[in-house]
């Protein structure tokens, strides 16, 4: 089996990535002597350095034209959620000439929400977890598809969606320097976040939703289509979603006046307890401001345009349709 290392340079410094390279090219024991790099290298271990964004997605379908017939390939991920949409989609633009390669992911950089899914230890600061990408062995699990676009972990329409645009927005327009700093990029997306959910144009938006034939349109913050439970490495939205389950958890939030909707979402909802708000709500405790639903497709269009965010990218359309496709990617934990 082919192994091809895939890094987000954003990711993790100069010094880091350098070492890392150092390390896989140290595993390939038979062709020690030679250098892998993104042509392919001569060893079983290869490695690319994404140069922007969608850069692995255009990578492996060309990386995949390369490989002498009936080889097998290991994507492994260095990075973040935005490293793995990419090689995703890489690899779904490859299944045409090359079935069943197999993903991991090294979380590093600043969210990591579809590795938590997974387990509650940093796996980012374990050494041997280039060895652990590998070795493992790889488990089914389900993806979602939104058309244009792929998904493993979640899709945000609404307060989610604009949130994340702007933030990205304003990151734009500081000084490049501190772009890739945490703290920066965290400071901007709480200013951001606040600020949307005190707008109502925000937060108030007609949806046509429709769940497998079940018609839920109405007037929501956010539209929640969900695959994972974590939307950050801490932020537990969906605690019922399993990403092997076959199965789509919808999260409506309504419309409400900030006084309801900023302790709703903030103390329950980004915290993992859906399930304790959903109860007091059933007894008249909290407004009733979330729908919760299970299903294999979603429809969702207005005559606004919407923000989404798909696995942590942004992007904007008035439809977006998006269903489950069962035990599809070969993932490697």
């Amino acid at each position: 089996m082919r192994h091809l290392y895939i890094f987000n340079p954003h990711s993790i410094s100069d010094e880091e990535t350098e070492e890392a390279v150092r390390a896989i090219q140290s595993m390939d024991e038979e062709n020690r002597e030679n250098r892998a790099d993104s042509a392919g290298g001569a060893g079983k271990n290869a490695v690319h350095i994404s140069r922007f964004p969608r850069d692995g997605t255009g990578f492996i379908p060309q990386f995949v034209k390369s490989l002498p017939q009936g080889e097998k390939l290991r994507v492994c991920c260095i990075g973040g959620d935005g490293i793995l949409f990419d090689c995703l989609g890489g690899i779904m633009n490859a299944e045409d000439t090359l079935p069943d390669i197999e993903l991991s992911c090294r979380p590093c950089g600043r969210t990591n929400s579809f590795m938590a899914n997974f387990t509650d230890t940093d796996l980012s600061k374990n050494a041997d977890r280039l060895w652990d990408m590998s070795k493992g062995e790889p488990r089914k699990i389900d993806i979602i598809d939104c058309g244009s676009n792929y998904a493993m972990n979640f899709i945000q329409i609404g307060l989610g969606g604009y949130v994340k645009y702007a933030s990205r927005d304003m990151r734009m327009h500081i000084p490049r320097s501190l772009r890739n700093s945490s703290a920066v990029t965290e400071l901007i997306y709480d200013i951001v976040a606040v600020s949307a959910i005190l707008r109502t144009r925000v937060t108030t938006q007609n949806y046509i939703v429709n769940l497998d034939g079940e018609d839920l349109t109405g007037t929501y913050a956010q539209v929640h289509i969900a695959n994972g439970a974590y939307c950050s490495d801490h932020f537990k939205m969906s605690p019922a979603s399993d990403v092997s389950d076959g199965l789509l958890d919808l999260i409506l939030v309504k419309s409400a006046p900030v006084s309801k909707l900023m302790p709703a979402i903030v103390k329950y909802y980004m915290r993992g307890r859906l399930d304790e708000y959903m109860e007091l709500a059933k007894k008249g405790s909290v407004p009733d401001l979330f729908v919760r639903r299970q299903g294999k497709s979603v429809k969702v269009s207005s005559d606004r345009l919407m923000y989404s965010s798909i696995d942590g990218e942004s992007f904007t359309s008035y439809r977006t349709d998006m269903k489950i496709i069962s035990s599809k990617l070969n993932f490697v934990v």
